[in-house]
């Protein structure tokens, strides 16, 4: 049989149909979403401008339908801020959106509405009122709830649009408003005009049609595979939603899988925000795939045929969660210099599940080196990565690092202060190894193990801003990691006040790795040469460390390299 003849009745000629008589068979029951469908990843611009193509009559695409007998198939409950309504099982043949999901949904919340979810949303921080939709008669655009102070007379909401009883109200209401206007003034004068407007746009949305292919088969892997040849043309299709399409059956749904781990193994270590698609990467390693080839086809078959290799990530990269916290003093992935660093270090534990304590402490240093070094910073390439995989295994048994060709990489200057740059991450860590002291109890030693779980409880408001601008004057001065240091939020101000007074402990000064000069600079008022001088002492501290890597990773360089 040929590949033509096995689609034969596969998809039908498309059927052209009117947008509310779709919106019916969605609120139904008789249109549904399967799980393996992606989470809503439109932003409101795009949902607005769907609403102005419709009113303007410009042509939407087309939706896929996949109809099939099966009963069987998990379907969505939740979307967003909503609770989608429940199948209707009493039909014969179920409906499933394959293509048009976004355009779909957009148009049900903002024309029908939906229930309010009682839990919150995992997939996007919008409110519901970010998908209740008016009509604005008098400025002709359409607005959503959570941009307007309050809803005006002239605001037609449309899940009135499709109700003809509740249309009438509220046009009734515009003539109303015109009658008891404010101080007598009819506010309302233009309301028949409103009115003729109102009807033109409820108007456009009743007669609006546009075409729907049904795809008609029994076959899942036939229907997975059209829904990833059909949205891989969507640049908001993740790789991991694609990978959940193609390996999704009745017995195993990837995105559960993934949420059964992050809500219990990876919480209890304080890794339940655990990015899907770095565990995914875990699993192509494990897997054999290319990690950084675009290929979820391959990722997609490798894994249906071997559905268990995932408890081996969940465990792999538990082993790298205990590992950081234990000798990096990191308690959660998003403080993690990069995220790259955390797939290598669960393959490192894949490649040897009880490393000896030699082992961990180069592991250790090859985290700090990738750091300095910003070995991950530029596009990484597969054959790229393949190297660094090769050299995390090597050390993970044991052997140490061949010296690469040419230049060793050298240590990069510390660049401006932004927590979401990596290097600000590991300036963040290396202030912890300082155990710096709070300045309300100056004296007071503190362990590293303190200095973790601060940075895990507050991330970037960690590392307070001790010299801001206005006290700085310039702006590049203010952005420095010099002015930066490692205090609760709520001490900065403490902190300031105890820096302007005489003699400080030194103890307290060096755990914030403050120099007596900086000091005398800043009790002077002189920020600008603070923030310089602690900036260089920083740097300092990062050129000796990352010798003392060198001769820990390449002995046979003798700890020489260009800083």
């Amino acid at each position: 049989m040929t590949v033509r003849e096995s689609l034969a009745g596969f998809y039908s000629e498309p059927q052209i149909r009117y947008l509310p008589q779709v919106l019916e068979e969605i609120d139904n029951g008789q249109i549904i979403i399967p799980k393996f469908q992606r989470p809503l990843v439109w932003p409101k611009e795009m949902r607005l401008a769907l609403l102005d193509s419709i009113l303007e009559g410009i042509p939407i695409g087309t939706v896929m339908l996949w109809r099939t007998r099966s009963g069987e198939i998990s379907v969505k409950e939740r979307l967003g801020p909503f609770l989608l309504p429940r199948p209707d099982k009493s039909a014969p043949v179920r409906q499933y959106l394959l293509d048009g999901e976004q355009r779909l949904t957009t148009l049900y919340f903002a024309l029908i509405g939906a229930q309010q979810s009682d839990r919150d949303s995992e997939e996007t921080d919008e409110p519901p009122e970010a998908f209740q939709v008016y009509y604005d008669l008098r400025g002709k655009s359409f607005v959503t709830r959570d941009d307007l102070e309050a809803v005006l007379p002239h605001h037609l909401s449309l899940t009135d649009m499709l109700q003809g009883s509740r249309l009438v109200k509220f046009q009734r209401s515009l003539f109303s408003q015109r009658r008891t206007g404010k101080h007598g003034h009819e506010r309302y004068a233009d309301a028949d005009d409103l009115v003729s407007l109102s009807d033109e746009v409820a108007d456009a949305f009743r007669q609006y049609k546009f075409p729907t292919v049904p795809v008609t088969s029994e076959n899942l892997e036939l229907v997975t595979r059209t829904f990833q040849r059909v949205n891989s043309q969507h640049v908001t299709m993740s790789e991991v939603h694609m990978v959940n399409a193609l390996t999704w059956s009745s017995s195993f749904d990837l995105f559960d899988r993934l949420q059964e781990m992050k809500q219990g193994s990876f919480a209890e270590l304080g890794w339940g925000d655990i990015e899907d698609q770095t565990v995914l990467r875990v699993c192509k390693i494990a897997l054999g795939v290319a990690v950084y080839d675009d290929d979820s086809e391959a990722v997609g078959v490798a894994l249906k045929k071997q559905p268990d290799v995932l408890r081996e990530v969940e465990a792999h990269i538990c082993d790298a969660a205990r590992f950081l916290r234990a000798k990096c003093s990191i308690r959660a992935p998003d403080l993690v210099p990069y995220t790259a660093q955390i797939v290598l270090l669960a393959a490192a534990f894949r490649e040897r599940h009880e490393p000896d304590d030699d082992v961990l402490e180069r592991l250790r240093d090859w985290l700090w080196f990738t750091t300095y070094t910003e070995t991950f910073q530029r596009q990484m390439s597969e054959s790229r990565f393949s190297q660094l995989l090769d050299d995390v295994r090597s050390l993970a048994t044991g052997d140490m690092l061949v010296p690469p060709r040419g230049k060793v990489p050298a240590k990069r200057p510390l660049p401006r202060f932004d927590f979401r740059h990596a290097r600000a991450r590991g300036v963040a860590l290396l202030m912890a190894r300082y155990q710096p002291r709070p300045p309300s109890a100056p004296l007071k030693e503190v362990t590293q193990a303190h200095c973790s779980r601060l940075l895990a409880e507050h991330r970037n408001r960690a590392m307070a801003q001790l010299v801001t601008s206005t006290m700085a004057k310039k702006p590049a001065v203010s952005s420095s990691p010099g002015a930066r240091v490692l205090v609760r939020p709520e001490s900065v101000g403490a902190m300031r006040r105890l820096l302007s007074t005489e003699h400080p402990p030194g103890e307290f000064l060096a755990s914030h790795v403050i120099s007596p000069e900086a000091y005398r600079a800043f009790r002077d008022g002189d920020y600008e040469t603070f923030v310089r001088r602690r900036e260089d002492q920083l740097n300092r501290l990062e050129d000796e460390h990352f010798q003392v890597l060198l001769r820990h990773l390449y002995p046979t360089l003798g700890g020489k390299a260009n800083l």
